[in-house]
């Protein structure tokens, strides 16, 4: 996972971008590593609203303008929207890419469009977002792939996030094994600046933080039927309103009836 070989971008290149690029001190220290440090293969492991998506698009900027092309992946292609949204322009989900190399290795069809999108070349930054939530086996044919072509990965996650649906677990472990796994933790997300502090803890299974969101009024209690109908209507209002809005719920069989409902 230390292994050298990809591209390294020069101090002054980094340093001319660091002081126009606005990150803070915990994304400046992650930025300067990941462009200099020529490692194939990166981690950056970081709670939601500590700004991983506006590291990334720092990284896309000037990876492109120094070594070469990048190509951001996702696990969903609403994702990998918001992923170029970010500034990272190609951007694709997981499934595809990696669908994309497995026929252009057995010498199979694929569209100009397709190889244009996906085939890698030597010094090229596979960017990969919310990498916890991909599976084991497509994180480590990603880094195959990379390996063969002459690239470098960067693995973008949450380990206490949402893991994939299939057989997961690789990134936290990433995250444990790894000597140079860069933490974000300056949460910038929210307002307030207690709910900063509380977000962190949550995240961590600190039950104890709920007495805070208590007192300030976050959150409401009732029977089983009571709270489905206020967080049907809550999303019901925000809707009407023009605002996005998302409903969660603990069971499948919930979560129907919401959306059946919201139909």
């Amino acid at each position: 996972a230390t292994e050298l070989g990809a591209p390294a971008v020069g101090r002054e290149a980094i340093e001319e971008a660091v002081a126009t690029a606005g990150l803070n001190e915990g994304q400046e220290r992650a930025f300067r590593s990941i462009l200099a440090s020529g490692r194939r293969m990166e981690v950056v492991a970081a709670p939601a609203g500590t700004g991983k998506s506006r590291l990334a698009g720092a990284i896309h900027d000037v990876w492109t303008r120094e070594c070469g092309p990048v190509i951001g992946l996702t696990v969903s292609q609403r994702a990998a929207r918001v992923l170029s949204d970010e500034g990272v322009e190609n951007a694709a989900n997981i499934a595809k890419f990696l669908d994309t190399n497995r026929r252009l290795e057995s010498g199979a069809a694929v569209s100009d469009d397709d190889r244009n999108a996906c085939q890698l070349r030597p010094g090229q930054l596979i960017l990969v977002d919310e990498a916890s939530m991909a599976e084991t086996g497509q994180l480590d044919e990603i880094r195959r792939y990379a390996d063969r072509a002459g690239a470098k990965v960067l693995y973008v996650g949450d380990n206490a996030q949402l893991s994939s649906v299939g057989s997961g677990g690789v990134f936290s472990q990433l995250t444990e094994d790894l000597p140079n796994v860069h933490r974000l933790d300056q949460v910038m997300r929210f307002n307030s600046e207690w709910e900063k502090e509380a977000s962190l803890k949550l995240r961590k299974g600190e039950v104890d933080v709920l007495a805070e969101y208590q007192t300030r009024g976050r959150l409401r209690a009732g029977t089983r039927e009571e709270m489905v109908e206020q967080s049907y209507q809550s999303w019901l209002s925000d809707h009407v309103g023009g605002k996005d809005a998302v409903l969660i719920a603990p069971t499948t069989a919930q979560a129907d009836e919401l959306a059946a409902r919201a139909r």
